[in-house]
């Protein structure tokens, strides 16, 4: 975990993310599923929904996403995730590290490693071995991954199901690597849409 996520008022942050309309399903999610991994019965007569779970947490990351990007811009969000990416690149042009990240992330070639047509046992291998400028940060590689593997994750829950038992195991790495791009990508965006401004003239 990079040091910038250390920097961040968990607090204040979940207050800004409650005040948003489609934030309660995606805590209502987390929660459900933190009680599930967590629980301490030593016998469980109920399956495990860690991957409905995850299906909610991914598709409302993006929901949460689009929805802090439309009121930060006063208008509505692009339809296509990719333009959003794109279109937030520059909203955060204050922050060149930040900048570069998302023009990274919203090219054909990096685009192309979230799709999963051809159905790899490691959905994010590709995305772990690819190469970045040297010139980039730790941090911006973390995020850089981070939303890569958050697309890749929603663009799994709409069009697969191959991964699915791994995905409802509370040990899976898939699973806490899923998990982990929809909490790192949403914070990342929050607190750079904070920390935007945004010229209306």
């Amino acid at each position: 975990m990079p040091n910038w996520t250390k920097t961040i008022d968990i607090a204040q942050t979940y207050h800004r993310l409650a005040n948003n309309d489609s934030f309660p399903p995606w805590i209502r999610a987390f929660s459900d599923m933190h009680k599930g991994i967590n629980s301490q019965e030593s016998i469980k007569l109920v399956q495990p929904r860690i991957q409905d779970c995850l299906l909610v947490l991914t598709i409302r990351t993006e929901i949460l996403i689009r929805s802090l990007y439309a009121n930060k811009v006063n208008k509505p969000d692009p339809n296509d995730l990719k333009q959003l990416l794109h279109d937030f690149s520059v909203l955060i042009s204050n922050d060149p590290a930040a900048e570069t990240v998302f023009n990274a992330v919203s090219n054909s070639t990096a685009w192309k490693l979230t799709t999963l047509r051809d159905r790899p046992e490691e959905i994010f291998h590709k995305i772990e071995r690819q190469s970045v400028d040297k010139k980039w940060s730790d941090e911006q590689k973390f995020f850089y991954e981070s939303i890569l593997k958050f697309v890749t994750a929603r663009n799994y829950f709409a069009h697969h199901s191959y991964k699915d038992d791994e995905l409802n195991s509370s040990v899976s790495k898939l699973s806490a690597n899923v998990l982990k791009a929809c909490i790192y990508s949403l914070l990342y965006f929050e607190k750079l849409l904070n920390d935007a401004t945004v010229d209306y003239s």
